[in-house]
């Protein structure tokens, strides 16, 4: 991944917050496959160093616990799963504890009120959310070609009027403006176009040749999916957003392999 490099040797966060979110998810894949409740401890370790690198993570962290649940329940039955599953959750909030009440002593509350004031997404519509969604995924559509960039941008733009939504709406942008553009190199604005069309084709090859013992690949696709939606729900885009999908890229790689 384009990102995954400019990220290495940078001091930017993304790809940890990626590692332990892939480090999640194996351990509910390993839950489904060894039905062994250990797993649900290593996924609570997990979870909560994730989100203590990023919070933005919980936008991931949230489909991939409800699938956890549920898994657990199946695989373990309903009291072993409430125990180990008890454990887990005291275990990643235990990893937060002490930064968590530092902030609550500082700001009066968990997470700094005026970063979250900045960041959050004033349009909680269907139709913000879309929007949001659409411009997470559009920036990883750049070319080399500026013709191509501009068609690209023609089309999203009026995909927003069909929403009623500016492609530049305040309450849904926090920096900048969207431009599709041609490939970037630091580790803010790089993307990943031939990773997002390998994704595209893998997303309808999915769906067309769906069968039943595809089901884990189908599910980690949806979770996937629907964690850039709530990522979009909750957060506004700016222009260096595009390192907010490095999880994002990161857990589709099974899925196109």
């Amino acid at each position: 991944l384009p990102m995954g490099i400019a990220q290495a040797s940078s001091t930017m966060n993304d790809y940890v917050v990626a590692f332990w979110i892939i480090c999640v998810t194996a351990e509910l894949l390993s839950l489904n496959n060894d039905k062994s409740p250990s797993s649900l401890i290593f996924a609570g370790m997990a979870a909560g160093f994730a989100f203590l690198t990023k919070p933005t993570s919980a936008a991931y962290l949230l489909p991939l616990g409800i699938w956890m649940i549920i898994t657990a329940f199946r695989k373990l039955g309903i009291k072993p799963a409430l125990i180990w599953g008890a454990l887990a959750v005291i275990i990643g909030i235990g990893i937060n504890t002490f930064h968590l009440s530092r902030n609550l002593t500082t700001y009066g509350n968990m997470f700094d009120p005026g970063m979250s004031e900045m960041f959050s997404n004033e349009l909680r519509t269907w139709q913000g959310t879309t929007s949001i969604f659409l411009k997470h995924l559009s920036v990883h559509a750049g070319t080399p070609w500026p013709k191509i960039n501009a068609g690209e941008y023609l089309v999203l733009d009026k995909l927003h009027d069909v929403l009623g939504v500016d492609i530049n709406d305040p309450r849904t942008t926090q920096v900048g403006k969207l431009r599709i553009s041609p490939p970037k190199y630091n580790e803010v604005r790089i993307f990943n176009p031939v990773h997002a069309l390998l994704a595209l084709v893998s997303f309808f090859l999915v769906l067309v040749k769906f069968r039943r013992k595809d089901i884990n690949t189908a599910l980690l696709l949806f979770v996937n999916i629907s964690a850039l939606v709530i990522f979009s729900f909750f957060f506004k885009w700016q222009t260096f957003a595009v390192r907010y999908t490095l999880p994002f890229f990161v857990l589709l790689s099974p899925i196109v392999g």
